[in-house]
């Protein structure tokens, strides 16, 4: 049995380009949104060996503080099996 926790750092760029056109309403117009973010989050990992050579994994990650970015709020989860060969 092993349990791990990690702390993970990086910059987030997020780019939007964007363009509406509606004739009959006579709307038109287009922008560009770009982001910018340093994130910091957590990262909680399980792993269970329960044969010799075949073994299961959780992962849960989620960065901290959340923003009001949807980017940077993004958590994940995940699960695995892990193949020995020695």
């Amino acid at each position: 049995v092993a349990l791990g926790l990690h702390v993970f750092g990086g910059w987030n760029y997020w780019r939007s380009d964007y363009e509406l056109d509606y004739a009959q309403e006579d709307v038109h117009g287009s922008a560009v949104v770009a982001r910018h973010r340093a994130i910091v989050g957590v990262e909680a990992r399980f792993a269970y060996r329960f044969h010799r050579r075949v073994g299961f994994n959780v992962l849960v990650s989620a960065p901290m503080p959340t923003t009001s970015s949807y980017l940077i709020t993004f958590a994940q989860a995940g699960l695995g099996l892990t193949f020995y060969l020695r």
